[in-house]
C-alpha cells in the first residue's frame, strides 16, 4: 500500500493507536502527524477527516503533558467542527 493510498490514513492511524496503547506516545507522534498531514493533502483542513486526526494528535500530547500544544490544536478542531456546522 502506498501513501497516496485512500486507506494509508487509516493504517496509520491504526498503528499509532497500538503504539498509544504500549505506552509509547513518543514514536506514536510522528505517526499521527503524518497521517494528519495526509488527511489535509486529501480532504483539506475543514474536513471530518483532519478535525478527527487533529483532536487525536491533541489528547495524545495531552497524554504526554504536552499542554499547550495540545490546547492549541483542540481549539482548532473545535473550529473545524463550527466551521462543518455552517
Amino acid at each position: 500500500m502506498t501513501p497516496d493510498h485512500p486507506l494509508f490514513p487509516g493504517v496509520i492511524d491504526d498503528m499509532a493507536g497500538y503504539l498509544l496503547a504500549e505506552g509509547r506516545p513518543e514514536e506514536a507522534e510522528p505517526l499521527l502527524r503524518r497521517a494528519l498531514d495526509l488527511s489535509e493533502r486529501r480532504h483539506g483542513r475543514v474536513s471530518r477527516s483532519y478535525g478527527r486526526r487533529l483532536a487525536q494528535l491533541a489528547r495524545m500530547l495531552a497524554s504526554v503533558g504536552r499542554q499547550d500544544e495540545a490546547e492549541a490544536l483542540r481549539q482548532e478542531a473545535h473550529a473545524i467542527r463550527n466551521a462543518m456546522r455552517g
